[in-house]
């Protein structure tokens, strides 16, 4: 069904989805082409919360992020802790449960 919609017709459907359900939608590195197809299928009045990451500060609105590069001794920093952390979100647990 969506495979046959013009963008016009994925918009509306993605609106009239998006106003029924509370939901959190994430796009990243949109950029103005993007943007001016996506965004009529973004309800205004709707509890849903938009991620939207871009590098072009016009599409920008309502809370803007800008993180620093890191220098030298915080990169060695976070790349000496995600190493040596065990329980660390990017390694697989080695610890083993053995409750039932």
């Amino acid at each position: 069904m969506i495979l046959e919609k013009k963008d016009e017709g994925v918009a509306k459907l993605l609106h009239d989805e998006l106003g029924k359900k509370k939901c959190l939608v994430v796009l990243d590195d949109i950029w103005d082409n993007a943007w001016e197809i996506l965004s009529p299928g973004f309800p205004t009045e709707t509890s849903s919360k938009f991620m939207i990451t871009t590098r072009n500060k016009s599409l920008a609105h309502g809370f803007i992020h800008e993180p620093k590069c890191l220098n030298d001794d915080e990169l060695a920093t976070v790349c000496k802790d995600c190493s040596t952390h065990t329980n660390h979100p990017f390694q697989p647990s080695t610890s083993t449960s053995t409750s039932k």
